[in-house]
């Protein structure tokens, strides 16, 4: 009898994912349940044969401890009632599936959204197992891990776990030549941005089924992109001045709200002073995925003090060039490293914990050879590798 693998999707990629690793998981003695606020994944699920459980909010609005430290809470995407019912909502649907059919393993997206504390907190008191996974910003590798993402994870607090691993030297030089000629050849987006500001979206049947069904909802963003053009960009030769680069993460980014003790705005403050005193400049460019007014209006309050350059385009050729990375743990800073360049954490991060032995065991070690935005299906082998991180504990 298959043991139930329960994960929760609310967005197009993750339930291609979710597909994606459905006959790894059935090798490896797991049946996949899905759960969502979405009508219409519960639709493609249906014509996909895979059991999907629509959540739903539930009449219980009492506040919780818990709900305060969620990432739509925290982003005042959801007001303090209806994340309440979201919570308790997919609290509900854990607790009747853990009754009725039982729960074997709770697979968990990042873990600081509302679903993604609900299942954590869920499984601590009912002593389900859990892997926490996200796409690890390396394209072509995943991060999985059995406490959380970032700060949350057992390898932030046990980063000797990376020196058991046993990577060739050899083999480690030709796949870092190989990548970083692919960044500079490339260019290609920062997948930091497509991985952490994924955003549901509502189709015609989840709109309709509103009317019938009390499905959890967020409060609409300002249009980034309406905010990015308020901006004044610089140009900046990268082959002429001695600067720093600061590439800002979103901030809603989960490594901003949850793992810094500094905003962005202090950020930019203290690597516009660390450059001044290095006589440096420093260019910052702004996340793809910012939506907070106050942030622009900082940038441009910023914009005509010496030294400083608002830039556009992709960050991997300012990586190269640049003297100095400084961020609050952006995982661009896994490409400085690569790089040679010295980097700067204002945030808490495993990255900053890293020499280079253990950044090697890291990339070619510790993270899983799984693409999360491919289309192929994850073998039993890689779903095998996903399951090995509920050892480590």
């Amino acid at each position: 009898m298959p043991k139930n693998l329960l994960t929760f999707v609310d967005a197009p990629t993750e339930f291609s994912y979710c597909m994606r690793l459905r006959h790894g998981l059935h090798a490896k003695g797991f049946r996949l349940v899905l759960m969502t606020p979405k009508p219409s994944i519960v639709a493609k699920s249906y014509l996909r044969s895979t059991p999907c459980l629509l959540v739903q909010n539930s009449e219980n609005g009492t506040a919780d401890l818990h709900i305060n430290s969620t990432t739509e809470v925290l982003a005042k995407e959801m007001g303090e009632r209806g994340a309440a019912q979201y919570y308790f909502g997919v609290m509900e649907i854990l607790e009747r599936m853990h009754r009725v059919e039982g729960i074997s393993l709770l697979l968990i997206r990042n873990g600081n959204s509302i679903p993604g504390k609900a299942m954590s907190i869920f499984a601590q008191q009912n002593g389900i197992a859990t892997l926490f996974y996200e796409p690890a910003g390396i394209q072509g590798k995943l991060f999985v891990d059995p406490r959380g993402v970032g700060a949350q994870s057992l390898l932030f607090q046990k980063p000797e776990i990376l020196d058991k691993y046993t990577v060739n030297n050899g083999a480690f030089d030709q796949w870092r030549k190989s990548y970083l000629q692919q960044r500079s050849v490339e260019r290609i987006e920062n997948p930091e941005v497509s991985s952490d500001t994924e955003h549901s979206t509502n189709s015609l049947l989840d709109l309709l089924a509103g009317a019938f069904y009390s499905l959890p909802s967020s409060d609409s963003v300002p249009n980034h992109n309406a905010l990015r053009g308020v901006l004044q960009y610089d140009t900046y030769d990268v082959n002429t001045g001695a600067y720093n680069f600061f590439p800002m993460q979103a901030s809603n980014d989960s490594r901003v709200m949850f793992n810094s003790s500094v905003n962005l705005q202090d950020a930019i403050d203290i690597a516009y002073d660390k450059s001044r005193e290095q006589q440096r400049d420093l260019l910052i460019l702004p996340h793809s995925h910012e939506h907070k007014k106050e942030t622009f209006d900082h940038l441009s309050s910023m914009r005509g003090k010496k030294g400083i350059f608002i830039v556009s385009g992709s960050p991997y050729g300012f990586v190269e060039q640049c003297k100095e990375l400084i961020t609050i743990n952006s995982v661009l800073s896994i490409d400085a490293m690569l790089a040679g360049k010295k980097v700067t954490f204002l945030g808490a991060t495993y990255y900053a914990q890293m020499n280079d032995d253990r950044l090697k065991k890291f990339l070619l070690g510790y993270l899983i050879d799984i693409d999360y935005y491919a289309k192929e299906s994850i073998s039993a082998k890689q779903v095998e590798g996903m399951l090995s991180r509920l050892l480590l504990q």
